[in-house]
């Protein structure tokens, strides 16, 4: 049975950077990811102000940029009728204002390469199962590599750090009325996002959203020339549209003239990924000892 004096359950932005700064800070850390990176995911793939502070603050910024982040400086939001609200991001105090587009198989990827530079021990595609208790609190972590048979291991720990995203271990545990819906109604919401290229430069620096009968559909720059399509919908909305993203966008943004600008009859270049149903709010963030962060202690509807 191994020691450490923390374990981080998911790799994803929220669990890197906590693995990086507790590793530099000098401590034994080991990270269990479920996933192999780099890999896509649903999500507005738009990094605000505040979260490039952090991203400065741990060092991850020239590597993002480097691997063709770009920045973000404006914001556009427009009704179903094309009527439209421009503005420059605001200065919160948490760096130059600026944000950052960049997909989250690039974020994630250069996170947890920062972690592992840090002295972190990543263990990707390990699948946490159990957590283990003394004295009410949680002492160690149950996990298995992802189709391994054997034996499970067990890493005992003075903390847990659950950054496991919306299903997080730690949330289903304690608490599992506080993780998304198991079922769907028709105001249950969905997230859907896929890339289009070459059409980058006509968002010309800006974070766009565009709202619709049923939903809104996020627009920010990434690396490669591409532009993140991210849509946030009512499953009335999408039922409406027979199911298909494809549909939702001929049907209930075509007509609004900024969408089609940047669309301009062209198709994501390839398949539409979901997650869902959502329940946004507050999850979990502290529990018996463990200390929830990211999607794992809550998400914020844009």
């Amino acid at each position: 049975m191994n020691r450490r004096d923390a374990i981080v359950l998911g790799g994803g932005p929220a669990g890197a950077a906590v693995a990086t700064l507790a590793a530099r800070a000098g401590l034994r850390v080991l990270l269990l990811e479920r996933e192999r990176f780099p890999r896509d995911k649903v999500c507005g793939e738009f990094v605000s102000a505040e979260g490039c502070a952090v991203l400065r603050r741990i060092g991850a910024l020239p590597r993002l940029l480097r691997a063709g982040a770009g920045w973000i400086e404006t914001f556009r939001m427009t009704d179903p009728h094309g009527r439209e609200i421009r503005t420059v991001l605001p200065d919160l105090g948490a760096g130059d204002g600026r944000a950052l587009g960049v997909s989250r198989a690039v974020l994630d990827a250069v996170l947890l390469d920062l972690a592992r530079d840090a002295g972190t021990e990543v263990i990707e595609q390990a699948v946490a199962s159990r957590l283990d208790f003394v004295d009410g609190r949680v002492a160690a972590v149950r996990w298995r590599l992802a189709g391994e048979r054997g034996a499970e291991h067990v890493a005992r720990t003075a903390v847990v750090v659950a950054a496991d995203g919306r299903k997080s271990l730690l949330v289903r545990t304690f608490h599992p009325g506080l993780g998304d819906p198991i079922r769907a109604a028709h105001h249950t919401w969905y997230g859907l996002a896929a890339h289009l290229p070459g059409r980058a430069a006509r968002l010309e620096g800006a974070v766009e959203l565009h709202l619709f009968d049923g939903g809104y559909l996020g627009l920010s720059h990434v690396e490669g020339d591409r532009v993140n399509l991210a849509l946030v919908v009512t499953r009335r909305a999408l039922r409406a549209c027979g199911g298909s993203p494809d549909r939702l966008l001929s049907e209930r943004l075509s007509e609004n003239p900024a969408v089609a600008e940047v669309l301009a009859g062209r198709s994501p270049s390839e398949g539409w990924r979901s997650v869902g149903p959502l329940r946004f709010g507050l999850r979990l963030p502290t529990a018996h000892g463990a200390l929830a962060v990211g999607d794992a202690a809550g998400t914020v509807d844009p």
